[in-house]
């Protein structure tokens, strides 16, 4: 119809299906994720009088993170009284952009977004210039005694990075307050590192007292002794105390100063050792979680103070993946089954890389599975699902992030098709031979002919043979062709044996 706007929805949402070898399947099964770079979408529409018209436009698919670089450092910044505002200055840097204009597509370093957050309200996106450059006048906030602003770079593409936030924190000159900051702004499961507790323009210090949470599920507790700077003073006292509340490990730690050593200004207290486990996938920007300090100085008193926690970030050395397990047999109406103890089925789930070193997978009771400890590379993983009664499942992934120039470990939910069942010999075909196995096996509890996991083998299993009877298994390359009959038996003629209309 002429004059009228046509619009095509979700076009291209980063996946495609690839061009095979087969000239009866042209295309594969399952859809792959196009790797990062240029591209061009073509149009093609054809009027009724069988004109054609041709359109393109380029697209760019982008994964990489932009940087964000500040002129300050993540640190507490005192203003003096009256003072209005804290100017914050910085660069949001997009690295694809370059590319991107040489293949045609109009962006520049202003398509990023810098994620401001201010006195923990919610995040809201603030412009750049041209060259990426801003510069933010913060407001300060006397009735806060110890404000707190964070800062995300986001690009066209909506990228970013979490793990590198910018942390800074606002405090009237004068104000006492406690600092947790550990000694390295990135590490790595397994490895060690430390956070150490601070207290600011306090009066006459004796004591100190922190009382703080932290994930067990994330960090070992190694070591809980006095900073060298404090330990100066003399024989330093730590104390120590910890409950445990699920995941959550509860912390209180004293810190006095030896008699009459009081201590005016500011002073490193307490250093704390962690590590960082490595059986559970860690990503996320974590800190110590301060729920209350404070000092008590020479006369007794006790003066509580904020405390400005800074983040440390995990980088994760290993890769994992998990999902659903989706055997059509073990679902109901074309759901996931939750009926059913998967740890008992028989069925196993893996990993094998390039160099056919397998990496087993751990199966839930719920119809879910996890395949987790793979080596961080750039090259493909072939999953394998072996589920009793069905095609194994085989499909290529790859999982790694790009961290700025180099890899590190992803997590993500793997997608794959659902398992068709009636494949009861494992010959990567439905056909006669595995309707004669489940004659054979008819009224059992055999395994790999109970193809719905119900503990009989019977008309309900037969009907998977029947519904996908002389498939191909469609994720393996090479199935054979599937036979209809086999010394005078066919599918029908079973039927007929078993007393099946």
């Amino acid at each position: 119809m002429e004059n009228v706007t046509y619009y095509l929805q979700k076009a291209f949402n980063g996946s495609y299906y690839p061009l095979t070898d087969d000239e009866k399947n042209p295309f594969a099964d399952e859809a792959v994720i196009a790797p990062q770079g240029a591209y061009k979408i073509k149009l093609i529409t054809t009027d009724d009088n069988g004109e054609s018209f041709v359109n393109e436009a380029p697209v760019y698919i982008d994964n990489e993170k932009p940087t964000l670089n500040m002129e300050l450092a993540d640190w507490v910044y005192e203003y003096e009284e009256g003072q209005k505002s804290f100017k914050l200055q910085g660069l949001i840097f997009d690295g694809e952009i370059a590319d991107m204009q040489a293949n045609g597509i109009n962006r520049t370093q202003s398509s990023n977004k810098l994620i401001y957050s201010y006195n923990g309200g919610s995040s809201k996106a603030m412009p750049v210039a041209e060259d990426g450059t801003f510069s933010v006048d913060v407001p300060m906030l006397e009735s806060n005694p110890l404000l707190m602003v964070q800062m995300n770079g986001l690009d066209g593409a909506t990228n970013k990075d979490f793990r590198s936030a910018k942390q800074f924190f606002f405090a009237k000159k004068g104000t006492s307050y406690a600092i947790s900051k550990p000694d390295q702004q990135t590490v790595k499961m397994g490895e060690t590192f430390k956070f150490t507790l601070s207290m600011n323009n306090v009066k006459n210090l004796r004591k100190a007292d922190y009382a703080f949470k932290y994930l067990k599920t994330y960090f070992d507790l190694i070591d809980i002794k006095p900073n060298s700077e404090e330990s100066k003073l003399g024989d330093v006292k730590i104390n120590q105390e910890f409950t445990d509340s699920g995941t959550l490990r509860n912390l209180k730690i004293s810190a006095s100063l030896p008699e009459g050593a009081n201590v005016t200004g500011n002073i490193p207290l307490v250093d704390i050792t962690l590590k960082v486990r490595d059986d559970k996938f860690i990503k996320e920007p974590t800190t110590l979680s301060i729920s209350s300090s404070s000092y008590t100085d020479a006369s007794n008193s006790v003066v509580q103070v904020p405390c400005a926690g800074f983040n440390v970030s995990m980088i994760p050395t290993y890769s994992e993946t998990f999902g659903d397990v989706r055997a059509e047999g073990l679902m109901r109406n074309g759901a996931v089954y939750f009926g059913i103890d998967h740890t008992m089925m028989g069925g196993t789930i893996k990993a094998t890389d390039v160099n056919g070193i397998d990496y087993n997978g751990v199966i839930s009771k719920q119809p879910s599975f996890t395949l987790s400890k793979l080596p961080v590379t750039d090259l493909p993983f072939t999953f394998v699902m072996d589920i009793p009664g069905h095609f194994t499942v085989k499909k290529s992934f790859k999982i790694s992030d790009s961290d700025f120039g180099s890899l590190i470990g992803q997590r993500y939910l793997l997608n794959y098709n659902t398992a068709i069942a009636g494949d009861v010999n494992k010959d990567d075909v439905i056909d006669v031979l595995d309707a004669i196995y489940i004659q054979s096996n008819w009224g059992t509890s055999k395994r790999e002919a109970d193809i719905n996991f119900d503990g009989k083998v019977d008309m309900a299993d037969l009907y998977f043979v029947q519904k996908n009877y002389l498939m191909q298994n469609p994720t393996v390359a090479d199935a054979p062709t599937p036979k209809k009959t086999i010394k005078g038996q066919s599918l029908e003629s079973l039927l007929k044996v078993l007393n099946i209309q």
